[in-house]
């Protein structure tokens, strides 16, 4: 039913206090497809937490301290990018208690974690947290780090902005500076699971024309290029003849303009160049979400490939840049396909590239997340399928095994393919491929 989720969320906390391993172990294995899941409430109104942060409960109860600090971790980012600050302080402070009840007190990132949820509880009048703040706090001396970096008693003074929580890898969205006259004038807009713009003083933009906001998105969709005004014509208003548009492209640019800057604090031409024969978009006022996230993207592939230090960094900060395909209000439009197809692929050879790496490190609950990612983008990737499957095994997860490979199985028959290795996909370990998915 609607609620099931809502209460196999609430079950496991209260499981993962004082249920019995078995129990534990059933509701850790159903809920771990929804990692990633925010529980909604009250038709959507509200959000009860990140479905990560309950499965980090049960994974320490059933002493996978390392499962467990992964969890916390994603709930951690799944927290930050959806700017709920509740439950991202409530991540970060299991994330803390996880480390200390390990042993791991000494580790940086406790200091880092109980700052800024004390930040976060302190600006919000979370109460709640005051007495798991306390007794983390209690050996604050023990936490020895770098000279002259700031212990959870130190708080105050070179605290980050509301909504700038860094998680234990990094800042997890793109804070802007405070002091930096040229980005606090660049328009942003977001094409990557909604479409949003946000002025270049800060404001969400008013639109008054839906010509005009299909316009900005097919520059967007060019990245750059110039593009005719004819065919920007055809586009915007086709099957009629451009000698009766050349007013209305004019009022649409304009008005495109005044979304992006509306106070006209910068040149006419400074975010969308228009001459006699062509219309483009310039970037150097104008930050766009998926070009943030390509970018990101390339370089953490290198890295993968180069075999570098930070490629583990690089590979999870593009992944967490990537908030959903581009452009999907306009599922039909033939302009959105190759910019939609550019991210759906370097989406795709992240997962795959946290996939090789984790299957290297034996991380087979990182593995089964970026597969299920992965095969959320191509339901039809079969070394993914059956990647997941042994990935799952590999947690115990048997159920949850069993039912991907009933997933890989009608797939395969909905495209008429015989499954590899089909007398082994069964009850038995998938034979010849790693968790990785690699043929």
């Amino acid at each position: 039913g609607m609620h099931t989720l809502l209460n196999l969320f609430t079950m496991a906390d209260i499981a993962a206090a004082v249920g019995d391993d078995e129990l534990v172990a059933d509701l850790r294995d159903v809920l771990l497809p929804y990692a990633d899941r925010a529980v909604p409430i009250a038709m959507g109104a509200a959000c009860f937490g990140v479905v990560a942060r309950p499965l980090g409960n049960l994974a320490a109860r059933l002493g996978r301290v390392d499962e467990a600090i992964a969890h916390f971790e994603r709930a951690i980012s799944v927290s930050a990018r959806m700017g709920a600050r509740p439950w991202l302080a409530d991540a970060q402070l299991a994330l803390a208690e996880t480390l200390v009840a390990s042993g791991r007190g000494a580790d940086p990132r406790v200091a880092v974690l109980v700052d800024e949820a004390a930040a976060t509880a302190g600006n919000l009048g979370l109460a709640v947290f005051e007495r798991r703040l306390e007794r983390l706090d209690r050996p604050a001396a023990a936490w020895v780090g770098p000279t002259g970096a700031k212990t959870p008693t130190d708080r105050g003074a070179d605290r980050p902005e509301d909504g700038a929580a860094e998680s234990s890898e990094g800042r997890t969205g793109l804070a802007e500076p405070s002091g930096t006259n040229t980005l606090r004038r660049r328009a942003r807009v977001s094409v990557l699971g909604t479409f949003d713009v946000v002025t270049v003083d800060g404001q969400v933009s008013r639109w008054t024309s839906r010509k005009a906001r299909a316009l900005l998105k097919i520059l967007i969709a060019r990245r750059g290029t110039p593009i005719a005004r004819e065919e920007l014509m055809d586009l915007l208003w086709p099957d009629q003849s451009p000698d009766e548009l050349t007013n209305r492209l004019a009022v649409a640019i304009s008005t495109v303009r005044r979304a992006l800057d509306p106070e006209r604090t910068l040149p006419v031409d400074a975010l969308i160049r228009a001459d006699a024969g062509s219309v483009r978009l310039v970037d150097d006022h104008v930050e766009v979400d998926a070009e943030i996230f390509l970018t990101l993207g390339e370089a953490a592939l290198a890295a993968h490939r180069g075999g570098t230090d930070d490629a583990r960094r690089l590979l999870h900060g593009a992944l967490d840049a990537y908030r959903g395909e581009a452009f999907p209000d306009e599922p039909y439009e033939q302009w959105a396909e190759a910019l939609r197809s550019n991210v759906a692929v370097t989406c795709a050879a992240l997962l795959r590239a946290v996939a090789d790496r984790a299957d290297a490190d034996g991380d087979a609950l990182l593995v089964s997340d970026a597969l299920r990612r992965l095969l959320e983008l191509d339901p039809y990737d079969e070394p993914a399928h059956l990647g997941l499957v042994e990935s799952l095994r590999s947690l115990g997860a048997h159920g949850q095994a069993r039912s991907a490979r009933e997933r890989y199985l009608a797939c395969m028959a909905e495209l008429g393919v015989r499954p590899a290795a089909e007398a082994a996909v069964g009850d038995d370990p998938v034979g010849g491929v790693s968790r990785a998915g690699r043929a």
